[in-house]
């Protein structure tokens, strides 16, 4: 892609909230080729002089004087997500694009507005779902396209690592329902969720459990989903801040084969990380015949899968070597590209305001599931899942707590 300034000015870009992800926002926009970083504004004065003095940034300590400045095309918000619906809303009303963290809201409702009011300003809206432009994602969406696997029947998806009391004490809005909105699956999981609807299809119907098992915290910190997708492929979906990473495996299985992402080393990126090509060796859906009697199971071969975008083998040794510069671009500078691109053209960027609103209705199914006790079908209740939060907000119903 050309730099933005040979097809044009480059955009302003601002970013609101310079601490944590905001911080990679800054450190990312101000490489970008597509974007000039001209303000940040956060309400810490050590955070915004920092990041002002970093970037050659202008800092502004109360965010609606930044978009008030009129220096801004474009803005990044990075705040903590009870923010960013009306944050998001108040700054496309104000004629700004976003690129708005995840999650896109805290409710269905919410969300809704925030996609409603994009499409009213003819805004472009982006949400930080990086998983999407992974390699390793990207490898395996072609495969299953390609129909290496045939159509998928059976998914086992983990997410774990360790998160211990610090995480949620440094950033103490982490800890609440009112301004996080949820625990593991709305931080973290989201991603993968987002990454699964893509690859696989839409849900049709979650059945989960999700309890508190070790962390100060009102929300869940470990979680386990059965879910049902259009097409009939069923999926086990587990996610954990409880323990090590230790083991982290994903397989999608299909008619003919499998794909398997082999304990993931890195849940951020995925530079560690690579993919294998399960084929069996009989097929004959919906049930093999002829491989062995009764308990005979299918031959399967296996073969490990080059990544979509893995630079040639002489490269890759040259890189080691040091004699050549990798290029491994983070998630969200990718995002950030396309979300400039689709400002530029017209067009949309890799990840809409509906595909993050979509992600946000998996995890408030999962939510309403394990919270109610019950299945939860698609499309989920904009009004129940606004009454269930309101109720987890409120402590009238809480996550339940177990304690060895």
């Amino acid at each position: 892609m050309m730099r933005g300034n040979e097809q044009g000015p480059l955009l302003r870009h601002g970013v609101i909230g310079v601490g944590g992800i905001g911080g990679v926002h800054c450190r990312i926009a101000a490489a970008s080729p597509d974007v000039t970083l001209v303000g940040v504004a956060d309400s810490d004065p050590a955070r915004i002089e920092k990041a002002a003095t970093m970037y050659g940034a202008a800092p502004f300590a109360d965010w609606r004087d930044m978009l008030a400045s009129g220096r801004l095309d474009s803005v990044a918000i990075a705040t903590p997500s009870l923010l960013h619906a009306h944050m998001a809303i108040e700054c496309m009303e104000a004629g700004l694009h976003v690129f708005l963290e995840k999650p896109i809201a805290l409710t269905l409702a919410d969300a809704d507005r925030v996609v409603e009011t994009a499409r009213a300003k003819k805004r472009v809206l982006t949400v930080g779902h990086q998983y999407r432009v992974h390699r390793l994602h990207r490898t395996t969406k072609k495969l299953i396209e390609d129909g290496a696997i045939g159509r998928p029947r059976q998914i086992l998806w983990t997410w774990a690592q360790h998160r211990d009391e610090k995480y949620y004490s440094h950033y103490p809005w982490r800890q609440n329902w009112k301004d996080a909105g949820g625990g593991v699956t709305m931080h973290s999981l989201s991603h993968d969720l987002n990454v699964l609807t893509w690859l696989i299809g839409a849900p049709v119907e979650v059945s989960a459990l999700a309890v508190n098992q070790k962390h100060d915290a009102e929300t869940e910190d470990i979680m386990s989903a059965s879910v049902l997708f259009e097409g009939g492929a069923l999926a086990t979906i587990t996610a954990s801040v409880n323990r090590p990473q230790s083991h982290v495996v994903r397989q999608i299985i299909g008619e003919r084969g499998m794909i398997e992402i082999p304990d993931t080393q890195s849940l951020t990126f995925d530079h560690k990380d690579h993919v294998l090509l399960g084929r069996f060796d009989t097929h004959a859906p919906p049930a093999p015949a002829g491989i062995g009697g009764l308990t005979g199971q299918p031959h399967v071969q296996w073969s490990p899968v080059p990544l979509v975008g893995d630079p040639p083998k002489w490269k890759k040794l040259l890189e080691r070597f040091g004699l050549v510069r990798g290029l491994k671009p983070h998630g969200l500078a990718v995002l950030l590209q396309s979300f400039a691109h689709a400002i530029r053209t017209g067009g949309d960027p890799i990840i809409t305001g509906e595909d993050a609103r979509g992600t946000l209705e998996f995890v408030r199914a999962i939510y309403l599931s394990a919270i109610r006790g019950r299945a939860v079908a698609f499309p989920v209740d904009r009004t129940e899942d606004a009454q269930l939060m309101d109720e987890l907000v409120s402590g009238r119903t809480q996550m339940r707590r177990f304690r060895g």
